[in-house]
Protein backbone atom coordinates (compact mmCIF):
# COMPACT_ATOMS: atom_id res chain seq x y z
CA UNK A 1 0.00 0.00 0.00
CA UNK A 2 1.65 3.89 -0.74
CA UNK A 3 1.65 6.35 1.48
CA UNK A 4 1.25 9.14 -1.02
CA UNK A 5 -2.28 11.54 -0.48
CA UNK A 6 -4.85 10.26 -3.40
CA UNK A 7 -5.29 13.57 -5.99
CA UNK A 8 -9.08 14.88 -5.68
CA UNK A 9 -11.12 16.57 -8.74
CA UNK A 10 -12.69 19.01 -6.30
CA UNK A 11 -11.71 22.08 -5.92
CA UNK A 12 -9.65 23.33 -2.95
CA UNK A 13 -10.69 26.14 -0.57
CA UNK A 14 -9.05 29.22 -2.63
CA UNK A 15 -10.40 28.31 -5.72
CA UNK A 16 -13.98 28.42 -4.19
CA UNK A 17 -13.68 31.79 -2.26
CA UNK A 18 -12.20 33.25 -5.27
CA UNK A 19 -15.31 32.36 -7.10
CA UNK A 20 -17.72 33.62 -4.25
CA UNK A 21 -16.11 37.27 -4.22
CA UNK A 22 -16.47 37.07 -8.32
CA UNK A 23 -19.77 36.69 -7.86
CA UNK A 24 -20.14 38.85 -5.00
CA UNK A 25 -18.57 41.64 -7.29
CA UNK A 26 -20.79 40.73 -10.27
CA UNK A 27 -23.79 41.28 -8.32
CA UNK A 28 -23.32 44.74 -6.85
CA UNK A 29 -22.51 45.75 -10.91
CA UNK A 30 -26.06 44.46 -11.62
CA UNK A 31 -27.78 46.38 -8.56
CA UNK A 32 -25.97 49.65 -9.36
CA UNK A 33 -26.45 49.30 -13.08
CA UNK A 34 -30.57 48.49 -12.15
CA UNK A 35 -30.35 51.40 -9.66
CA UNK A 36 -29.40 53.78 -12.28
CA UNK A 37 -31.96 52.57 -14.98
CA UNK A 38 -34.82 53.37 -12.09
CA UNK A 39 -33.29 56.93 -11.53
CA UNK A 40 -32.88 57.71 -15.27
CA UNK A 41 -36.50 56.49 -16.05
CA UNK A 42 -37.56 58.12 -13.11
CA UNK A 43 -36.20 61.80 -14.72
CA UNK A 44 -37.17 61.33 -18.35
CA UNK A 45 -40.91 61.14 -16.69
CA UNK A 46 -40.31 64.22 -14.75
CA UNK A 47 -39.44 65.62 -17.44
CA UNK A 48 -41.90 64.93 -19.27
CA UNK A 49 -44.71 65.89 -16.25
CA UNK A 50 -43.43 69.51 -16.40
CA UNK A 51 -43.48 70.02 -20.11
CA UNK A 52 -47.63 69.06 -19.87
CA UNK A 53 -49.39 71.19 -21.81
CA UNK A 54 -52.80 71.54 -19.35
CA UNK A 55 -55.80 72.59 -21.28
CA UNK A 56 -58.88 74.25 -19.32
CA UNK A 57 -62.34 74.49 -20.99
CA UNK A 58 -65.33 76.37 -20.24
CA UNK A 59 -68.25 78.41 -21.83
CA UNK A 60 -67.11 81.72 -20.09
CA UNK A 61 -65.27 82.96 -17.71
CA UNK A 62 -66.01 85.60 -14.58
CA UNK A 63 -63.33 87.41 -12.39
CA UNK A 64 -65.19 89.05 -9.11
CA UNK A 65 -64.14 91.65 -6.85
CA UNK A 66 -64.10 90.94 -2.84
CA UNK A 67 -67.71 92.01 -2.82
CA UNK A 68 -68.79 89.61 -5.56
CA UNK A 69 -69.16 91.72 -8.04
CA UNK A 70 -68.49 90.60 -11.72
CA UNK A 71 -66.05 92.71 -12.54
CA UNK A 72 -64.25 90.97 -15.89
CA UNK A 73 -65.90 88.64 -18.23
CA UNK A 74 -64.64 86.13 -21.25
CA UNK A 75 -67.37 84.72 -23.33
CA UNK A 76 -68.52 84.59 -26.84
CA UNK A 77 -71.35 87.15 -27.28
CA UNK A 78 -74.39 86.93 -28.84
CA UNK A 79 -72.85 87.19 -32.62
CA UNK A 80 -71.02 84.25 -31.71
CA UNK A 81 -67.44 86.39 -31.56
CA UNK A 82 -64.52 85.75 -28.64
CA UNK A 83 -64.72 88.78 -26.31
CA UNK A 84 -63.20 90.19 -23.24
CA UNK A 85 -65.39 92.27 -21.23
CA UNK A 86 -64.89 94.65 -18.03
CA UNK A 87 -67.72 96.12 -16.00
CA UNK A 88 -67.53 98.84 -13.09
CA UNK A 89 -68.62 98.93 -9.59
CA UNK A 90 -71.89 99.15 -10.62
CA UNK A 91 -71.90 96.56 -12.87
CA UNK A 92 -71.65 98.93 -16.07
CA UNK A 93 -70.17 97.82 -19.00
CA UNK A 94 -67.02 100.19 -19.08
CA UNK A 95 -65.25 98.16 -22.28
CA UNK A 96 -65.21 95.44 -24.22
CA UNK A 97 -62.78 94.10 -26.79
CA UNK A 98 -63.97 91.90 -29.56
CA UNK A 99 -61.88 89.76 -31.90
CA UNK A 100 -61.23 93.11 -34.45
CA UNK A 101 -62.52 95.46 -32.58
CA UNK A 102 -61.80 97.74 -29.27
CA UNK A 103 -65.33 99.27 -27.49
CA UNK A 104 -64.94 101.65 -25.02
CA UNK A 105 -68.40 103.01 -23.28
CA UNK A 106 -69.10 105.78 -20.72
CA UNK A 107 -72.27 107.03 -19.77
CA UNK A 108 -73.14 109.05 -21.92
CA UNK A 109 -70.87 107.89 -25.00
CA UNK A 110 -69.34 105.35 -27.06
CA UNK A 111 -66.01 104.45 -28.98
CA UNK A 112 -65.49 101.70 -31.05
CA UNK A 113 -62.11 101.39 -33.06
CA UNK A 114 -61.38 98.29 -35.36
CA UNK A 115 -59.07 97.88 -38.40
CA UNK A 116 -62.29 99.71 -40.43
CA UNK A 117 -61.78 103.38 -38.14
CA UNK A 118 -62.86 105.20 -34.77
CA UNK A 119 -66.45 106.14 -34.11
CA UNK A 120 -67.85 108.03 -31.38
CA UNK A 121 -71.21 108.58 -30.62
CA UNK A 122 -72.90 110.73 -27.60
CA UNK A 123 -76.00 111.02 -26.37
CA UNK A 124 -78.38 113.97 -27.80
CA UNK A 125 -75.40 115.60 -29.38
CA UNK A 126 -74.22 113.10 -32.72
CA UNK A 127 -71.77 110.77 -33.93
CA UNK A 128 -68.20 110.99 -35.50
CA UNK A 129 -66.90 108.68 -37.69
CA UNK A 130 -62.71 108.08 -39.20
CA UNK A 131 -62.32 106.17 -41.86
CA UNK A 132 -65.07 103.93 -41.00
CA UNK A 133 -67.00 104.35 -44.42
CA UNK A 134 -63.35 104.97 -46.76
CA UNK A 135 -60.94 107.79 -46.40
CA UNK A 136 -63.06 110.52 -44.62
CA UNK A 137 -64.27 112.36 -42.11
CA UNK A 138 -67.87 112.15 -40.86
CA UNK A 139 -70.01 114.22 -38.44
CA UNK A 140 -73.81 113.15 -38.15
CA UNK A 141 -76.18 115.37 -35.84
CA UNK A 142 -78.23 113.51 -33.74
CA UNK A 143 -81.54 115.05 -34.29
CA UNK A 144 -84.21 113.78 -36.43
CA UNK A 145 -83.28 113.02 -39.86
CA UNK A 146 -79.85 112.94 -38.98
CA UNK A 147 -77.96 115.67 -41.00
CA UNK A 148 -73.57 115.51 -41.43
CA UNK A 149 -70.84 116.74 -42.57
CA UNK A 150 -68.45 114.52 -44.72
CA UNK A 151 -64.53 115.59 -45.21
CA UNK A 152 -62.56 113.42 -47.35
CA UNK A 153 -62.51 111.36 -50.82
CA UNK A 154 -65.76 111.64 -52.51
CA UNK A 155 -67.13 108.83 -55.27
CA UNK A 156 -69.71 111.21 -56.87
CA UNK A 157 -67.63 109.80 -60.24
CA UNK A 158 -66.53 106.91 -59.05
CA UNK A 159 -68.21 104.78 -61.68
CA UNK A 160 -66.25 106.46 -64.02
CA UNK A 161 -62.68 105.63 -62.30
CA UNK A 162 -62.39 108.92 -61.04
CA UNK A 163 -62.36 109.96 -57.26
CA UNK A 164 -61.10 112.86 -55.22
CA UNK A 165 -61.01 115.69 -52.41
CA UNK A 166 -64.71 116.23 -51.56
CA UNK A 167 -66.36 117.95 -48.99
CA UNK A 168 -70.40 117.52 -48.56
CA UNK A 169 -73.04 118.71 -46.24
CA UNK A 170 -76.70 117.57 -45.80
CA UNK A 171 -79.35 118.68 -43.82
CA UNK A 172 -81.87 116.98 -41.39
CA UNK A 173 -83.97 114.79 -43.00
CA UNK A 174 -82.30 115.40 -46.63
CA UNK A 175 -83.10 119.42 -46.39
CA UNK A 176 -80.55 120.68 -48.67
CA UNK A 177 -77.03 119.00 -50.08
CA UNK A 178 -74.29 121.12 -50.86
CA UNK A 179 -71.13 118.92 -52.64
CA UNK A 180 -67.64 120.69 -53.01
CA UNK A 181 -65.13 118.14 -54.96
CA UNK A 182 -62.19 118.79 -57.16
CA UNK A 183 -61.97 114.73 -58.37
CA UNK A 184 -62.76 116.01 -62.44
CA UNK A 185 -61.87 119.63 -61.87
CA UNK A 186 -63.58 121.99 -59.70
CA UNK A 187 -67.40 121.27 -58.88
CA UNK A 188 -70.01 122.60 -56.75
CA UNK A 189 -73.21 121.33 -56.48
CA UNK A 190 -76.41 122.83 -54.61
CA UNK A 191 -79.77 121.18 -54.69
CA UNK A 192 -82.81 120.47 -52.28
CA UNK A 193 -82.50 117.73 -50.87
CA UNK A 194 -83.72 114.21 -51.02
CA UNK A 195 -85.98 112.09 -48.30
CA UNK A 196 -87.46 108.98 -48.08
CA UNK A 197 -87.20 109.02 -51.99
CA UNK A 198 -88.15 111.84 -53.10
CA UNK A 199 -86.65 115.36 -54.19
CA UNK A 200 -87.57 118.09 -52.33
CA UNK A 201 -88.71 121.25 -53.60
CA UNK A 202 -86.50 124.00 -54.79
CA UNK A 203 -83.86 125.14 -57.07
CA UNK A 204 -80.32 123.83 -57.96
CA UNK A 205 -76.74 125.10 -58.55
CA UNK A 206 -74.08 123.20 -60.44
CA UNK A 207 -71.18 124.95 -61.07
CA UNK A 208 -68.49 122.43 -62.97
CA UNK A 209 -65.55 122.98 -65.14
CA UNK A 210 -67.49 122.69 -68.18
CA UNK A 211 -69.75 125.43 -67.25
CA UNK A 212 -72.23 126.67 -65.20
CA UNK A 213 -75.47 125.67 -64.31
CA UNK A 214 -78.30 127.27 -62.21
CA UNK A 215 -81.47 125.65 -61.90
CA UNK A 216 -84.87 125.73 -60.47
CA UNK A 217 -87.12 122.81 -60.56
CA UNK A 218 -90.57 122.06 -59.16
CA UNK A 219 -92.41 118.67 -57.99
CA UNK A 220 -93.54 117.93 -61.52
CA UNK A 221 -90.29 118.31 -63.22
CA UNK A 222 -90.56 121.35 -64.73
CA UNK A 223 -87.03 123.40 -64.94
CA UNK A 224 -85.85 126.62 -65.96
CA UNK A 225 -81.90 126.64 -66.57
CA UNK A 226 -79.48 129.37 -66.75
CA UNK A 227 -76.00 128.05 -68.16
CA UNK A 228 -74.62 125.01 -70.04
CA UNK A 229 -77.60 122.92 -70.37
CA UNK A 230 -77.99 118.97 -71.31
CA UNK A 231 -81.73 117.17 -72.01
CA UNK A 232 -82.41 114.16 -73.46
CA UNK A 233 -85.66 112.97 -75.36
CA UNK A 234 -86.66 109.83 -73.54
CA UNK A 235 -88.62 109.17 -76.92
CA UNK A 236 -86.45 109.56 -79.97
CA UNK A 237 -82.97 109.73 -77.58
CA UNK A 238 -81.90 113.28 -79.13
CA UNK A 239 -79.59 114.75 -76.29
CA UNK A 240 -79.93 118.89 -76.47
CA UNK A 241 -77.15 120.79 -74.97
CA UNK A 242 -76.89 124.72 -74.78
CA UNK A 243 -74.12 126.80 -74.99
CA UNK A 244 -73.40 128.55 -71.26
CA UNK A 245 -75.06 131.92 -71.99
CA UNK A 246 -78.40 130.23 -72.65
CA UNK A 247 -81.95 130.24 -70.76
CA UNK A 248 -84.00 127.31 -71.11
CA UNK A 249 -87.70 125.93 -69.71
CA UNK A 250 -88.22 122.20 -70.00
CA UNK A 251 -90.61 119.82 -69.15
CA UNK A 252 -89.52 116.47 -67.87
CA UNK A 253 -88.27 115.01 -70.99
CA UNK A 254 -88.99 117.84 -73.43
CA UNK A 255 -87.53 121.75 -73.94
CA UNK A 256 -90.37 124.18 -73.92
CA UNK A 257 -88.48 127.31 -75.17
CA UNK A 258 -84.83 128.48 -75.22
CA UNK A 259 -82.60 130.97 -76.34
CA UNK A 260 -80.89 132.01 -77.82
Amino acid sequence: MSDQPTTSNQPDLETILKRLEKAEKAERTLKRFGVGILVLIAAIAAMGQGQRVRTVEAERFVLKDEAGRTRAEIGMDPSRTPSLKFFGENGERVSEFRAGSLMLVAKDEDTRMSADGLSISQTNKGHIELGTEGLRLKITSASEGFGYASLGIGSSLADKGVVGPALVLAGNKGQGLVELDTADGTRLHLDPGLWEGKLLPGGSVDITAEGPLIQIADQQGLTAAIGRFELRNKETGHVLRTPTASFVLAGKDRVLWTAP
